[in-house]
């Protein structure tokens, strides 16, 4: 109330779901507000209006964008020497990783024209590349950080599928690959230059049967205790089902320090995931699974966090960066772990933008390492961001490795050393 008294906002802008809020302190701030003129409008926050291309052809200030991340940094003593202090932690640990396995294959073409039997865009194919990503992807980040992944998943009969194991294997994933489709999982993105045009998937939703189920959740067991870590990668093609989870997700929090999820596609439900350490979803998964678009994104992220009992969530929201959630005591029986959560947003640290697939694999993989290795929210979040920053100024689905992310440390001015005394999170 003082600041809105002291500043006057024209436009005071409230989540939606403050709209007949009968809230004392809303209606406080909303006097106030109103007494000299000014307005309240309830918003989601999500970008739905044209002027957001405007924002997006607005010149970015390098040296800005460098300002507000070292503010970030200098609040949450994060550091260089910090950062490659967790990431040398990480080596070594021991992650499991569950879910399905995507083939992504690029198909490079060139556009020569307009077809003559209808008006649609005539494509030469010049070239192709092939990625595994899916939960095969967050392994590979992981060996590529010097973790020891096992990878738990399904493949198919194909050919594709036969040398998998042998693949992964020579990146330094171990992997025990169920046999239950007739053909790897396929996701075919057509090019021109460095524009996608369209994507083709070869996907069935097979669920585990009940025998492979039990096997998964054997092995899921069985490994869970030498593991630190435990990583969920669904993508709805039927690897991740509510048996699995319900079978092994008690046994697993038993053994396991930190359990961390992430979805994708209309298919997954983040809200499967209960009692896990950290979620990853994109602000639209979030409310997709809540089925909610209208309210403010703090509102709808403790929704998640109430429903699924998770510690901690990191919401994306593309370009604009990303949103740390935590709540204020980690301790289930106090009234703070149900309370009003804390909450940080994290610019992205992309500069440079080539494509975008693959940057939640990698912020999920290397955030969860660092929380398994002891890191605060903020740390593994910063690390993950680094790692997302570096995959989307690749094409393809590639692996972020330890020595990518240490150079990127040496380059980066807001990693300078900061002093000690950082702030706490701001509570939404």
């Amino acid at each position: 109330e003082a600041i809105l008294a002291k500043v006057k906002p024209d436009v005071y802008i409230k989540g939606k779901e403050y709209e007949n809020s009968t809230d004392l302190r809303f209606l406080a701030e909303k006097n106030v507000v109103e007494s000299y003129g000014g307005r309240i409008i309830f918003s989601s926050g999500e970008i739905v209006f044209s002027s957001s291309k405007l924002i997006e052809q607005m010149p970015r200030s390098r040296q800005m964008d460098h300002q507000r991340l070292g503010l970030f940094c200098a609040r949450h003593e994060i550091d260089r020497a910090r950062l490659t202090q967790t990431l040398r932690d990480c080596s070594d640990m021991h992650v499991l990783v569950v879910g399905d396995v995507v083939m992504d294959r690029y198909v490079f073409c060139d556009a020569v024209g307009v077809a003559s039997e209808s008006p649609m865009m005539s494509l030469s194919i010049l070239d192709e590349s092939s990625y595994l990503g899916g939960a095969a992807i967050v392994a590979r980040h992981l060996a590529a950080l010097g973790a020891k992944p096992f990878l738990i998943s399904t493949v198919g009969r194909d050919q594709a599928s036969r040398g998998l194991k042998a693949q992964l294997a020579a990146e330094g994933v171990d992997a025990e690959l169920l046999t239950n489709r007739p053909a790897m999982t396929e996701k075919t993105r057509y090019l021109v230059d460095d524009k996608k045009l369209f994507k083709v998937d070869k996907a069935a939703v097979m669920p585990l049967d009940s025998r492979e189920e039990r096997r998964a959740g054997k092995i899921l067991a069985e490994r869970s205790r030498v593991a630190d870590a435990v990583i969920f990668c669904d993508f709805g093609y039927g690897m991740i089902t509510r048996g699995l989870l319900s079978r092994t997700l008690p046994t697993l929090r038993h053994n396991v320090r930190t359990i961390s999820a992430d979805v994708s596609g209309g298919r997954a439900n983040l809200l499967n995931f209960k009692n896990v350490d950290l979620l990853c979803p994109t602000e639209r998964e979030v409310r997709m699974a809540l089925h909610d678009y209208d309210s403010g994104l703090s509102a709808a992220a403790w929704q998640a966090l109430n429903q699924t009992q998770a510690r901690h969530l990191i919401v994306t929201l593309e370009k604009r960066g990303m949103v740390i959630f935590e709540r204020r005591s980690q301790e289930r029986n106090t009234p703070e772990w149900a309370g009003r959560l804390r909450s940080e947003i994290l610019p992205s640290f992309a500069e440079k933008v080539i494509d975008r697939l693959g940057c939640g694999d990698a912020l999920l993989a290397a955030s969860t390492l660092a929380l398994a290795a002891g890191a605060s929210l903020t740390h593994a979040a910063c690390l993950g961001n680094a790692a997302a920053a570096i995959e989307i100024a690749m094409l393809g689905n590639r692996p972020v490795s330890y020595q990518a992310l240490m150079n990127w440390f040496r380059d980066r001015p807001e990693l300078q050393m900061v002093p000690h005394g950082a702030l706490q999170l701001s509570t939404m």
